[in-house]
């Protein structure tokens, strides 16, 4: 049962892995990224800056190039990246400095020239109290101008300037009003980030805490009073464009929520004339109220860069309403419906055909092979005891050569449990062998049990002392041969008594003189099944010479020479009761080019006796012959018309172990398997292209399997002695494998491609995976024009960029890791349905930050785009368009009762549709007060 049950699992496991198979910085920081010769390049280089005093440099600060790298500041605050040329990119700039935070989304655009980029960054918080001396309040990025009438009005106030926890976009998003101060989504666009002014009394924030429900009209209709105090704000625009001195100004203004001690905001939009740039400090400026009409000071000014869109910039009409919002949580959620039905009647379609067809069809596969396993558990016996035997220097007839034999394989267990029995009392077999090669020894033995309490404890110290003590005339026999006499002697004792005990091996005829013979042939008839098995080596004296030499230093010394490069073997298993069948398989090695492995082992052995310390010495020299370029060929076919019952209770073990649901499921009989063809072949060559391939096929009644692989080295030792010996090894370049397996109802079919990089290290090759290609395809064959599922995973890990040395000494730093790119394509196929298309790419542009840009079609003319920004100095966030003009906003914060992960939001941004609630069943709770689930319904 053991047997057959490990039979069916390496059958399956080789089948498992066939489907497996088919489907740094310098200390000045400039990075080594390296760019395909055939694509113009241009350095980058970054300055980092403090905000508040720009010829102050901050080295140690981590910039990063959004779906590049990222590298750390040198001495000068500089770092330089080598890029392709004429392309856009975004920039964050991450600071070591305590108190200071991360300014992100930079876009550079770099030509084909090197450019430099100056990046302001500031503290998270600045605090002053406001006195007579104060002139400005801030950080550098965002300040406040103050004059006499606003410090009078200030007097005694903390003033406080931070990064806004929420964006001018977010404010418009959160509030009920229908105005925003005339600012215009589809013809403007915010710049940069949000910026909050606050104003406080003493210790106390005058910030309502209340929700943001209408617009204090009373402060914009005040705004432009001439009687109103206004406070100038300053933001700083040079960090959001390429060159201050190349702007046109007229584009640019600033857009304010201005929030009133009862948490009401206004919106103004300061552009034209009441705006001022100047472009040598890089700030743009405007004015503020800071009171409104009835004489109370606002509790908080929240300030963004606008800048008024390109003609090409400006979009279609692209107004949606809450309608829109909810067609677009149906078709989501009823596209869900559809991808788990079609994957439903896949899933059905496959664990039918696998469960009614090819399980059964392995299990029949599985009891034959194990009947093989048992007819080459005999050959091997056989083998071994014969092999060692016809190249001894004087070959004793133990019985098992080539030649015929009839055996009874219902004996075997029995033929087994009496030779372990056996040698179990080895020692008994020795004692008679002794006599009987030796007829005196027994006169040593009348004081057995004297020198077994005075001087020798053990059978084996006695056995020694009379051969070296007491019977000098046979020294030369325990030195040389004497046991090899007596172990053929016992070997051939045991086995004799164990065929005449159990009948085991019923008849045999040998073949004589084995040496001479130039084919080996195992006929083995087995009684009990009225089955031949004939398992020959075709050429044995070209495989495997033996060679025994004289030697005054060794007191034996044997020479062997094993060839693998002629190796050739044959097995045929036919029926005197089946006439069909034919289970047969030849291996066959043809080297074109080889070459020699040498090995010597030296046996020492010594004892002492009245003479003193004897030392003899033997060995053995082994050559082995290795193919270095040439073939290895493997051809079988297997077919029978044998009716086998599931004797072992395979299918109901299966049913135990959960693969069968019900007892309905069980197969009723094991499958006839018709026929099966094999073949292989694996192709070497070491000395010119490096590599070793392999194709194969394998075809079947219920599953077919073709497929090829192969292995390239960067560097392959000249010798394989020096492999043999440990003093160099090959290194792996690349790995290739395609392949396709096909039942009648289903076809998988893919390829991999890995490439490596390797470097030295330590007198150790370290060798490392680069880029990892995956492609597959899965199609359903039962009907015509069915469900079809391509993809491909690329994965880019960048390890030309990174220290191996170092990663290999030490884990990752924030100087040394692997970076790279995920790219994954999927298409599903489906007549009833329509087409799905998946593309997704993410890219490890920071030690702790990744980007992911994704785009998913849908149910025809449908779609999801856009980006996942996580990582360290970054939060959560996730922005993404629909066709529907809809904007999908994801981002991790919890509520009061349920955990809300996102929301629906108009194109621009500026409109909340919906909140999207991670419940147990999640749902959009819309802004009209409807809700609507977003998965399929639960079965």
């Amino acid at each position: 049962m053991k047997k057959f049950k490990d039979s069916v699992f390496l059958l399956v496991l080789l089948s498992i892995s066939i489907l497996i198979t088919a489907c740094s910085s310098s200390d000045d920081g400039v990075s080594n990224n390296p760019i395909n010769d055939s694509e113009a390049t241009a350095n980058l280089t970054i300055k980092v800056v403090d905000a508040s005093d720009v010829n102050q440099k901050l080295d140690g600060t981590y910039v990063r190039i959004e779906g590049e790298s990222e590298l750390k500041t040198g001495t000068q605050g500089t770092v330089t990246f080598n890029l392709k040329a004429n392309n856009t990119y975004t920039i964050s700039v991450m600071p070591t400095k305590d108190g200071y935070i991360a300014t992100e989304g930079i876009n550079v655009d770099l030509t084909n020239k090197d450019k430099e980029k100056t990046i302001k960054v500031a503290q998270e918080l600045v605090t002053e109290t406001i006195s007579a001396d104060t002139i400005e309040v801030g950080n550098g990025l965002a300040d406040m101008e103050l004059d006499d009438t606003v410090k009078t009005e200030l007097a005694g106030k903390e003033v406080s300037v931070a990064k806004a926890e929420k964006t001018v976009i977010d404010l418009i998003a959160e509030s009920s009003a229908d105005s925003t101060g005339g600012f215009d989504p589809a013809t403007e666009k915010v710049l940069g980030e949000t910026y909050s002014f606050k104003i406080t009394s003493g210790t106390t924030d005058i910030t309502s805490q209340s929700n943001i429900l209408a617009v204090n009209k009373a402060i914009i209709s005040s705004t432009d009073a001439s009687d109103i105090p206004a406070i100038t704000m300053k933001l700083d625009l040079s960090n959001l464009v390429d060159d201050m001195n190349n702007i046109n100004g007229d584009k640019y203004g600033l857009l304010a929520v201005i929030i009133a001690t009862d948490g009401t905001p206004a919106f103004k939009k300061i552009k034209g004339t009441d705006i001022n740039i100047n472009r040598e400090t890089g700030k743009i400026s405007g004015k503020v109220p800071i009171k409104d009409a009835n004489g109370n000071l606002v509790a908080e000014v929240n300030l963004s860069i606008i800048e008024t869109k390109d003609v090409d910039e400006i979009e279609e009409n692209k107004e949606t309403t809450v309608e829109d919002a909810k067609e677009f949580v149906s078709d989501l959620k009823g596209h869900g419906v559809n991808l788990k039905e079609v994957g439903k009647g896949q899933a059905q379609k496959i664990e039918t055909n696998i469960k009614q067809d090819v399980v059964p069809y392995l299990v029949a596969m599985g009891y034959r092979l194990e009947k093989v396993e048992e007819v080459l558990d005999v050959w091997s016996e056989l083998f071994g005891l014969a092999a060692e035997n016809i190249y001894a220097e004087y070959p004793e007839d133990i019985g098992y050569g080539p030649g015929d034999y009839t055996i009874d394989l219902s004996k075997k267990e029995a033929y087994d449990d009496y030779i372990n029995l056996a040698y179990n009392n080895w020692s008994k077999y020795e004692e008679e062998a002794l006599l009987y090669y030796f007829p005196d020894y027994n006169d040593y033995r009348t004081d057995w049990e004297q020198y077994q309490q005075e001087n020798y404890y053990t059978y084996y110290q006695y056995r020694d002392y009379y051969f070296g003590e007491h019977n000098s005339q046979y020294n030369d026999y325990y030195e040389d041969e004497v046991y090899e006499f007596v172990d053929g002697y016992i070997e051939k004792a045991i086995r004799n008594e164990a065929e005449e005990a159990t009948n085991f091996i019923i008849a045999k005829q040998l073949d004589e003189n084995p040496r001479e013979i130039d084919k080996w042939e195992w006929n083995l008839t087995f009684a009990n099944t009225q089955e031949k098995v004939t398992i020959g080596i075709n050429n044995p004296q070209d495989i495997l010479s033996i060679e025994e030499v004289d030697s005054q230093e060794y007191e034996g010394y044997e020479k062997a020479i094993i060839d693998f490069t002629k190796a050739d073997f044959s097995y045929l298993h036919t029926s005197g009761t089946d006439s069909t069948m034919n289970w047969s398989l030849d291996f066959t090695v043809d080297g074109a080019e080889t070459q020699t492995i040498k090995q010597v082992d030296i046996d020492e052995y010594s004892w002492e006796d009245s003479n003193g310390v004897n030392i003899v010495r033997y060995r053995y020299d082994d050559t082995f012959i290795i193919p270095t370029k040439g073939s290895i060929k493997v051809t079988g076919i297997m077919k029978d018309s044998l009716n086998f019952t599931d004797e072992d209770g395979v299918f109901v073990d299966m049913y135990e172990d959960g693969i069968y649901d019900t007892d309905d499921e069980l197969p009723v009989d094991v499958p006839a398997i018709g026929e099966v063809v094999l073949g292989a072949v694996v192709n070497i060559d070491l000395t010119d292209s490096k590599s070793i391939s392999y194709n194969g096929s394998f075809d079947s009644e219920e599953f077919d399997y073709q497929g090829d692989a192969e292995v390239k080295f960067a560097k392959f030792p000249s010798s394989l002695q020096a492999i043999a010996d440990g003093d160099e090894s090959p290194v792996v370049s690349s790995f290739n494998s395609s392949g396709e397996f096909t039942t009648k109802v289903f076809k998988i079919s893919g390829s991999t491609k890995v490439d490596f990089v390797f470097e030295e290290v330590e007198e150790d090759n370290i060798i490392f995976p680069n880029t990892i290609n995956f492609a597959g395809s899965y199609q359903d064959m039962s009907v015509d024009n069915g469900f079809a599922l391509n993809g491909s995973l690329d994965i880019d890990l960048g390890v030309e960029n990174v220290d191996l040395k170092a990663l290999y000494q030490d884990s990752e730093t924030h100087e040394n890791y692997l970076g790279g790119t995920v790219t994954l394509n999927g298409q599903l196929k489906d007549i009833k349905y329509g087409d799905v298309n998946l593309d997704i790419k993410i890219v490890r542009d920071g030690y702790e930050h990744l980007t992911t840009d994704f785009r998913y079609d849908y149910s025809g003319d449908k779609f999801i785009e856009g980006e996942v920004i996580v990582g360290a100095n970054s939060d959560y966030k996730l922005t993404a368009y629909n066709q529907a003009n809809l904007q999908l906003i994801m981002t991790e914060y919890a509520d009061t009762e349920q955990e809300k992960i996102g929301e629906i939001r108009n194109y621009y941004g500026t409109k909340i549709y919906g909140e999207i609630i991670a419940a147990d069943d999640p749902f959009v709770q819309f802004s009209d007060n409807t809700i609507m689930t977003i998965l399929p319904d639960k079965e």
